[in-house]
């Protein structure tokens, strides 16, 4: 992209908008494959990076792709956590109710402790 061709970056509501147009315009070149419903001069256009790019610069189509892009992302990463470890190490009710069963446990195999006659106490240091 030429220099003069960028918005005044100072302003931060500018540098917001240049940053979001970008960002739609990155992930959409990366990820779209395939389409269908884009013609170019009466007939289907490619998925080029230069045709998806100004494709994505028309506001209601970059926007949706951009809140439908990111909602799968959301919901990938809900998926994900809803399965994985407990932050505590065991469930809370913060975290949702238990959904199995508890642990069996066994018999602990090790021998109880007996305590052992001394024939008194421990001495005690003399004092002068």
């Amino acid at each position: 992209m030429a220099l003069d061709g960028l918005p005044d970056l100072s302003a931060e509501a500018e540098r917001d908008g240049f940053y979001q147009a970008q960002l739609i315009r990155e992930l959409a070149v990366r990820h779209i494959a395939s389409w269908t419903g884009v013609e170019l001069e009466g007939g289907p256009a490619p998925p080029t990076p230069a045709n998806i790019a100004a494709v994505m610069d028309l506001y209601p189509v970059g926007e949706r792709f951009f809140q439908e892009f990111t909602l799968r992302q959301v919901l990938l990463n809900a998926a994900k956590n809803g399965c994985g470890p407990s932050t505590a190490g065991t469930s809370s009710r913060v975290e949702g109710p238990n959904t199995d069963e508890p642990a069996a446990t066994t018999a602990c195999p090790a021998p109880t402790a007996r305590p052992e006659r001394t024939g008194g106490s421990a001495p005690i240091a003399s004092t002068p």
